[in-house]
């Protein structure tokens, strides 16, 4: 109600305050929480509660002995290559997608169609078998 009958610069003043509290809250709170988490350990503590870890360089989930896990290895290779295939297919249903909402909205106004015509409802529906047919034709 008070978005209605108050003026636009009061609406806007009233949440950028209100953000800026909640920023200003949350900020507080985490940089508590980081001092906390951080500090020295205590009497009777082993580790502190935020542990600096390195990370290996590649995860040992991709360290595979072909000669033990031959079928393991053979999806990790397959998997490791992009399907191009796969790609052109995505874009382009989504550049015909994307094309027909265009004509639709009206953005170029030389080839836009008009609301409620057959045209229309042919640029309307022409993405949905492309949607239906391309997960079931990937899936494959």
């Amino acid at each position: 109600f008070l978005n209605a009958v108050s003026p636009a610069w009061l609406v806007t003043f009233g949440l950028v305050i209100s953000l800026g509290y909640s920023a200003h809250a949350a900020g507080n709170k985490a940089w508590k929480l980081y001092i906390e988490e951080s500090r020295a350990p205590a009497a009777g503590e082993e580790q502190p509660l935020l542990e600096q870890k390195k990370q290996p360089v590649q995860h040992y989930s991709f360290e595979v002995d072909d000669e033990a896990n031959p079928e393991l290895a053979e999806i990790l290779k397959a998997e490791s290559k992009h399907d191009f295939k796969t790609l052109g297919v995505i874009v382009a249903s989504w550049a015909i997608v994307a094309l027909c909402s265009s004509l639709k909205s009206g953005v170029w106004s030389t080839f836009s169609v008009a609301c409620g015509s057959s045209g229309f409802w042919i640029t309307s529906l022409t993405p949905v078998p492309i949607i239906l047919i391309i997960p079931w034709a990937v899936g494959k």
